[in-house]
């Protein structure tokens, strides 16, 4: 899941572009399977880096995390 809100810096990777809406973005665990049945390259994984970076953007390692609460 993958969130963009008004509450984010421009600086931030989940900036929202100036829009005062919240987007919550679901993408299936599976979203690559067909194309990646193993795992995710990292070759694939590194040019989403690259783009974020390229974009001004620096690709935020946490952004798939899941919070665990205790």
């Amino acid at each position: 899941m993958l969130c963009f809100a008004p509450c984010f810096g421009e600086d931030h990777a989940r900036y929202g572009f100036g829009r005062p809406e919240t987007f919550v973005m679901f993408q299936h665990e599976r979203a690559f399977h067909r194309r990646h049945p193993q795992q995710i390259p990292a070759a694939v994984r590194q040019a989403v880096r690259r783009t974020f970076d390229e974009a001004g953007r620096g690709y935020e390692y946490d952004i798939g995390a899941v919070p665990t609460y205790e």
